[in-house]
C-alpha cells in the first residue's frame, strides 16, 4: 500500500532540506549592517580607532562592562565580526534557524512522529509571521541577540522542567547556577518573562518540585536578568521610553504609544483567535483546558511579563516583540500539537514549510540585487574614492521584510556611519558614503529657490551653509498636522502629545559635511516632524 504523502518522512526532509538552503542563500546575500561594524570598533567623541588584534573583543569588552551588557550574544558578535567572518556566521545562522525550530517542536510535542512536521511548522510561522525577521535571524549582530538567544532559553527551559530521577552531585550545582546565570545574561526581553514564568511555577505553584538543580539554575538566571536589567544603558533606553520624563502623563503616553505599534504581533493574534475558536465549537473541554495552562504555566507567565516589558520600556520597532511572539508561539505550536489530530498538523505543516521554499523564489533575486549593490559600494570604498555612492534596493512590502538598505545599513552621518564602514574596509579617511539619490540633489540643488532639501532614503535634512559659520543648533519650522492623514490611534493621541501639537522643534543634534565645494548642515531624521518641516532655520553660532 502505498504511504501517504503526510507520513512520508523522505517529503518532510526534502523540504526541511530546501529551507535551509534557501535560508543559507539569502544569508549569504545579507551584508555586514549597522552594529555588525560598531562591534569591531572602539568609538569615543575624537576619533573612532581601531585595535588589533582583536578589535570586537574590546569594543565588546567596554561595550558590556560600561553599557547594555549583553555578554553572551556580544561575544557572538565579537566572534564572526573579527574571528571566523561572515562565511561562518552564514553556517551557524541557517543550522540555528533548523535547531530553533526542531528546539521549538521538541518542547512542543513529546510525540517524536511529529517533531519534523512541527520543526517546518514552526520554520513557516517565523518566517511569515514574526516581526522584526530580518534583524532577528538575517542581520548577523541581530541574529545573535535574537535567534541564538532563543536557542539558549529553549535548552534552559527543557533543562529546568525535565523530570529526572538522577541524584545531582554537589559539584555540579555551580555548573548549573553558570548556566542559568548566563542565560539570564542574554537578553532582557527573553529572560524578564523567562524569570517571572520560573519563579512563579517552582516558588509558588509548583513548590514540591524544587530541588538542588532547579534552585541553582533559578538562582542563576534571576541573577543573570537583573543584572542585564540594571546596566546604565538598559536605564538609559528605559528613561527615553518615556521621554525622560516619569509624569504619570509622560508614562501613559509612551505606553499607548507602543501598544499602537503592536498590530504586527501576528502570532499572538493568531493564538487568540485558535483559543476562541476551540472556545466556541467546545472542542476542548475545561479540564483539558486546565492542564494546558497548569503545563505550560512557565511559557504563559513569560509570554504575558515579556509584553508588559516591551510595553513598560515604550519599545516600537519590530524586532523587539520577537521575544514575546517567541513565548506565544510556543503556546501556539503546543496547542496545535495537543488539540488538533496528527493528520492535521502533518497537513498544515506540509502546506506552510512548501510555501516557505517557494517564497524563497521571490526573496533571493531581492537579497541579491540588495548584495550587489553593497559590493559596488565596498569596491568604490576598496578603490578609495573619497565620495562613495550606492543606490537603494527597495523590495514589495513581502519581499523588504528580508532584507535592508544600504542606507539603514550605513546609519547617518551623525552616527560616524561612513566612517565605521571606511574604516572597516581600509578605504580613504574622510570619505562619505551618499546614496545616488541625494548625491544627484546636493550637486544639483539650487538653494536660491529652495531652505532645504530632504534626502528621500534616510529623510535627513540638509540645509547650505557654505560661506556660513557652524551654528550650535537649527530650528525645523513645521506646517499643522492634517488630521484627515493620521491613522485611528493618531486622532485619539493626537490632543495629548507634543509631536502632533507643536509649531517648531530646536535641535542641537547636527552634523557637517563638506561635499563639492560646499558645506552642508545635516540634521537626522525625525519621523513624526521630518515630513511637516516647512523651513529650517539657523540657529546663532
Amino acid at each position: 500500500m502505498k504511504t501517504r504523502l503526510t507520513d512520508n518522512t523522505f517529503t518532510f526532509l526534502t523540504l526541511l532540506l530546501l529551507i535551509a538552503i534557501g535560508f543559507f542563500i539569502v544569508s549569504h546575500f545579507t551584508p555586514l549592517h549597522a552594529d555588525d561594524y560598531n562591534y569591531h570598533f572602539i568609538n569615543s567623541p575624537e576619533e573612532i580607532r581601531n585595535v588589533n588584534p582583536w578589535p570586537g573583543f574590546m569594543s565588546f569588552y567596554t561595550d558590556n562592562f560600561a553599557g547594555v551588557a549583553r555578554i553572551v550574544p556580544h561575544m557572538f558578535v565579537a566572534l564572526f565580526t573579527d574571528i571566523t567572518g561572515k562565511g561562518t556566521f552564514n553556517i551557524f545562522s541557517t543550522v540555528g534557524f533548523i535547531l530553533l525550530c526542531y528546539l521549538l517542536a521538541a518542547v512542543a510535542t513529546p510525540d517524536k512522529r511529529l517533531r519534523l512536521p512541527v520543526t517546518l511548522l514552526a520554520a513557516a510561522l517565523i518566517w511569515f509571521a514574526i516581526p522584526g525577521v530580518f534583524e532577528a535571524c538575517l542581520w548577523m549582530a541581530g541574529a545573535c541577540n535574537y535567534l541564538f538567544v532563543a536557542i539558549i532559553i529553549l535548552v534552559f527551559y527543557r533543562s529546568i522542567t525535565s523530570d529526572t530521577t538522577c541524584v545531582t552531585p554537589l559539584w555540579s550545582l555551580p555548573l548549573w547556577f553558570a548556566f542559568g546565570f548566563l542565560t539570564g545574561w542574554t537578553n532582557e526581553g527573553f529572560t524578564t518573562g523567562l524569570s517571572a514564568g520560573c519563579a512563579l511555577h517552582f516558588i509558588v505553584l509548583q513548590r514540591d518540585k524544587l530541588n538542588a538543580q532547579r534552585i541553582a539554575m533559578l538562582s542563576g538566571l534571576l541573577a543573570g536578568t537583573m543584572l542585564i536589567c540594571l546596566t546604565p544603558f538598559n536605564l538609559y533606553r528605559f528613561i527615553i521610553g518615556h521621554s525622560g520624563d516619569f509624569s504619570l502623563h509622560s508614562s501613559l503616553m509612551s505606553i499607548f504609544s507602543s501598544l499602537s505599534s503592536m498590530t504586527n504581533i501576528r502570532i499572538a493574534f493568531l493564538l487568540v483567535i485558535m483559543a476562541v475558536l476551540l472556545k466556541v465549537s467546545r472542542h476542548v473541554t475545561k479540564t483539558e483546558a486546565r492542564d494546558f495552562i497548569k503545563s505550560h504555566s512557565i511559557i504563559i507567565t513569560a509570554w504575558v511579563v515579556s509584553f508588559a516589558f516591551i510595553v513598560m520600556a515604550g519599545h516600537t520597532m519590530g524586532h523587539s516583540r520577537f521575544p514575546t511572539e517567541f513565548f506565544a508561539l510556543i503556546l501556539l505550536l503546543s496547542a496545535t500539537c495537543r488539540f488538533f489530530s496528527s493528520h492535521a498538523v502533518k497537513i498544515s505543516s506540509l502546506s506552510c514549510g512548501l510555501a516557505m521554499a517557494i517564497s524563497f523564489i521571490a526573496v533571493i533575486p531581492h537579497t541579491k540585487a540588495n548584495f550587489a549593490s553593497f559590493e559596488d559600494m565596498r569596491r568604490q570604498i576598496i578603490a578609495g574614492d573619497t565620495i562613495i555612492t550606492s543606490d537603494n534596493i527597495y523590495g514589495n512590502s513581502y519581499t523588504s521584510r528580508y532584507s535592508s538598505t544600504i542606507t539603514k545599513a550605513m546609519y547617518s552621518p551623525l552616527l560616524y556611519g561612513s566612517k565605521y564602514v571606511v574604516s572597516y574596509y581600509g578605504g580613504t579617511p574622510g570619505a562619505i558614503i551618499l546614496t545616488r539619490a541625494i548625491y544627484s540633489m546636493l550637486t544639483n540643488a539650487d538653494t536660491t529657490r529652495t531652505n532645504h532639501l530632504i534626502d528621500p532614503d534616510t529623510h535627513s535634512t540638509w540645509v547650505d551653509i557654505t560661506g556660513r559659520p557652524i551654528p550650535a543648533k537649527a530650528t525645523l519650522i513645521l506646517h499643522p498636522v492634517n488630521p484627515d492623514k493620521l491613522n485611528f490611534i493618531e486622532r485619539i493621541l493626537m490632543p495629548y502629545m507634543d509631536r502632533y501639537r507643536m509649531n517648531s522643534y530646536e535641535t542641537s543634534d547636527l552634523a557637517i559635511l563638506e561635499l563639492d565645494g560646499r558645506r552642508w548642515l545635516v540634521i537626522k531624521e525625525y519621523p513624526f516632524l521630518t515630513p511637516r518641516i516647512k523651513e529650517v532655520k539657523i540657529g546663532p553660532d
